[in-house]
Protein backbone atom coordinates (compact mmCIF):
# COMPACT_ATOMS: atom_id res chain seq x y z
CA UNK A 1 0.00 0.00 0.00
CA UNK A 2 0.97 3.59 -0.88
CA UNK A 3 -0.01 6.36 1.20
CA UNK A 4 -0.12 9.51 -0.39
CA UNK A 5 0.04 12.85 1.73
CA UNK A 6 -1.23 15.54 -0.32
CA UNK A 7 -1.86 18.91 0.28
CA UNK A 8 -0.70 22.56 -0.55
CA UNK A 9 2.76 23.72 -0.73
CA UNK A 10 2.82 24.81 3.19
CA UNK A 11 0.07 23.13 4.32
CA UNK A 12 2.13 20.83 6.73
CA UNK A 13 3.10 17.39 4.45
CA UNK A 14 6.46 17.23 6.06
CA UNK A 15 5.40 17.79 9.50
CA UNK A 16 2.56 15.11 8.70
CA UNK A 17 5.00 12.67 7.61
CA UNK A 18 7.73 13.45 10.46
CA UNK A 19 4.67 12.37 12.41
CA UNK A 20 3.98 8.57 11.04
CA UNK A 21 7.45 8.14 11.06
CA UNK A 22 7.89 8.97 14.78
CA UNK A 23 4.93 7.61 15.86
CA UNK A 24 5.54 4.20 13.95
CA UNK A 25 9.30 4.46 15.95
CA UNK A 26 7.95 4.94 19.11
CA UNK A 27 5.55 1.87 18.92
CA UNK A 28 9.03 -0.30 18.11
CA UNK A 29 8.70 -0.09 14.24
CA UNK A 30 11.41 0.32 12.14
CA UNK A 31 10.43 2.55 10.12
CA UNK A 32 12.79 4.48 7.27
CA UNK A 33 13.26 7.39 4.69
CA UNK A 34 13.85 11.30 4.21
CA UNK A 35 12.19 14.22 4.82
CA UNK A 36 12.80 17.32 3.39
CA UNK A 37 11.68 20.40 5.78
CA UNK A 38 11.54 23.93 4.26
CA UNK A 39 13.61 26.77 6.49
CA UNK A 40 12.26 30.04 5.98
CA UNK A 41 14.09 33.80 5.53
CA UNK A 42 12.06 36.85 5.78
CA UNK A 43 8.90 34.87 5.62
CA UNK A 44 9.53 33.09 2.62
CA UNK A 45 10.54 29.16 2.20
CA UNK A 46 14.48 30.12 1.07
CA UNK A 47 16.18 26.48 1.48
CA UNK A 48 15.16 22.87 1.95
CA UNK A 49 17.00 19.84 3.52
CA UNK A 50 16.87 16.37 2.95
CA UNK A 51 17.24 14.53 6.33
CA UNK A 52 18.02 10.50 6.60
CA UNK A 53 15.17 9.66 9.22
CA UNK A 54 17.02 6.44 10.13
CA UNK A 55 20.70 8.37 10.42
CA UNK A 56 19.56 11.52 11.42
CA UNK A 57 22.04 13.47 8.91
CA UNK A 58 20.52 16.50 7.01
CA UNK A 59 22.29 18.38 4.32
CA UNK A 60 21.65 21.27 2.15
CA UNK A 61 18.84 20.06 -1.03
CA UNK A 62 17.93 23.35 -2.84
CA UNK A 63 18.06 26.97 -1.99
CA UNK A 64 16.70 29.78 -4.00
CA UNK A 65 20.45 31.72 -4.23
CA UNK A 66 21.47 30.86 -7.78
CA UNK A 67 23.93 28.29 -8.76
CA UNK A 68 25.34 27.57 -11.86
CA UNK A 69 26.16 23.90 -11.07
CA UNK A 70 23.34 22.63 -9.36
CA UNK A 71 19.55 21.43 -11.04
CA UNK A 72 17.49 24.39 -11.37
CA UNK A 73 13.39 24.04 -11.13
CA UNK A 74 11.20 27.19 -10.88
CA UNK A 75 12.39 29.77 -8.33
CA UNK A 76 15.12 26.77 -6.45
CA UNK A 77 18.45 25.31 -7.17
CA UNK A 78 19.14 21.40 -6.43
CA UNK A 79 22.55 20.35 -5.28
CA UNK A 80 23.02 17.01 -7.42
CA UNK A 81 25.36 15.35 -4.55
CA UNK A 82 22.10 16.17 -2.02
CA UNK A 83 19.91 14.41 -4.29
CA UNK A 84 22.72 11.42 -4.27
CA UNK A 85 22.75 11.84 -0.73
CA UNK A 86 18.76 10.95 -0.39
CA UNK A 87 18.69 8.34 -3.36
CA UNK A 88 21.12 6.69 -0.91
CA UNK A 89 19.37 7.21 2.18
CA UNK A 90 16.25 6.04 0.50
CA UNK A 91 17.91 2.23 -1.02
CA UNK A 92 19.72 1.99 2.72
CA UNK A 93 16.63 1.95 4.50
CA UNK A 94 14.73 -0.27 1.75
CA UNK A 95 17.47 -2.66 3.02
CA UNK A 96 16.93 -2.67 6.60
CA UNK A 97 13.02 -0.66 7.50
CA UNK A 98 10.61 -3.30 9.09
CA UNK A 99 7.68 -0.94 8.38
CA UNK A 100 7.31 2.03 5.92
CA UNK A 101 9.45 4.08 3.66
CA UNK A 102 8.92 7.77 4.23
CA UNK A 103 9.60 9.75 0.86
CA UNK A 104 9.49 13.64 1.47
CA UNK A 105 8.18 15.13 -1.38
CA UNK A 106 7.31 13.91 -5.09
CA UNK A 107 6.89 16.44 -7.59
CA UNK A 108 8.04 18.05 -10.62
CA UNK A 109 11.48 17.49 -10.22
CA UNK A 110 10.81 13.25 -9.97
CA UNK A 111 8.46 14.39 -12.94
CA UNK A 112 11.55 15.51 -14.56
CA UNK A 113 13.71 12.12 -13.75
CA UNK A 114 15.76 13.80 -11.04
CA UNK A 115 15.08 14.30 -7.40
CA UNK A 116 14.10 10.42 -5.99
CA UNK A 117 13.13 9.45 -9.03
CA UNK A 118 16.19 6.86 -9.82
CA UNK A 119 15.16 5.17 -6.58
CA UNK A 120 11.57 5.26 -6.72
CA UNK A 121 11.95 3.54 -9.78
CA UNK A 122 14.18 0.84 -7.85
CA UNK A 123 11.76 1.09 -4.88
CA UNK A 124 8.70 0.33 -7.54
CA UNK A 125 10.48 -3.10 -8.49
CA UNK A 126 10.87 -4.66 -4.90
CA UNK A 127 9.88 -2.64 -2.03
CA UNK A 128 6.74 -4.55 -1.04
CA UNK A 129 5.98 -2.66 2.72
CA UNK A 130 4.02 0.47 2.59
CA UNK A 131 5.37 3.85 1.37
CA UNK A 132 4.43 6.95 3.31
CA UNK A 133 4.89 9.72 0.07
CA UNK A 134 4.50 13.53 0.09
CA UNK A 135 2.85 14.98 -3.16
CA UNK A 136 1.34 18.36 -3.02
CA UNK A 137 -2.38 18.64 -3.95
CA UNK A 138 -2.76 19.02 -7.77
CA UNK A 139 0.17 16.37 -8.45
CA UNK A 140 -1.78 13.98 -6.13
CA UNK A 141 -3.28 12.01 -9.09
CA UNK A 142 -0.54 12.44 -11.75
CA UNK A 143 2.30 10.71 -9.48
CA UNK A 144 1.00 7.29 -9.10
CA UNK A 145 -0.38 6.64 -13.02
CA UNK A 146 3.32 8.21 -13.44
CA UNK A 147 5.20 5.36 -11.58
CA UNK A 148 2.55 2.72 -11.93
CA UNK A 149 1.46 2.45 -9.09
CA UNK A 150 -2.17 0.87 -8.41
CA UNK A 151 -2.54 0.41 -4.94
CA UNK A 152 -2.71 3.54 -3.55
CA UNK A 153 -4.74 5.64 -0.77
CA UNK A 154 -4.77 9.56 -1.44
CA UNK A 155 -5.31 11.27 2.43
CA UNK A 156 -5.70 15.17 2.27
CA UNK A 157 -3.16 16.13 5.01
CA UNK A 158 -6.20 18.23 6.55
CA UNK A 159 -8.20 14.43 6.94
CA UNK A 160 -5.61 13.00 8.37
CA UNK A 161 -5.38 11.07 12.04
CA UNK A 162 -1.26 9.66 12.25
CA UNK A 163 -2.69 7.13 15.02
CA UNK A 164 -5.12 5.02 11.99
CA UNK A 165 -2.28 5.40 9.27
CA UNK A 166 0.36 4.28 11.72
CA UNK A 167 -2.07 1.37 12.68
CA UNK A 168 -2.80 0.84 8.86
CA UNK A 169 0.95 0.54 8.31
CA UNK A 170 1.19 -2.24 10.95
CA UNK A 171 -1.73 -4.03 10.35
CA UNK A 172 -0.53 -4.09 6.55
CA UNK A 173 2.85 -5.37 7.47
CA UNK A 174 1.30 -8.16 9.42
CA UNK A 175 -1.17 -9.54 7.40
CA UNK A 176 2.22 -10.31 4.64
CA UNK A 177 4.28 -11.52 7.24
CA UNK A 178 7.11 -9.57 6.79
Amino acid sequence: MIYILTGDIGSGKTTTASGVYELLKNQGCRPGGIISPGFMKNGVKSEYHVRDLMTGTECLLCSGKENPDWIQLHSFWFDPASIDFGNQALLRAAAVCDTALIIDEIGPLEMAGSGWHKSLLQLTGFWTKPMVCTVRTSLAGIIPTFYGWENCRIINIMNINIEDISRQIRENVSSKGD
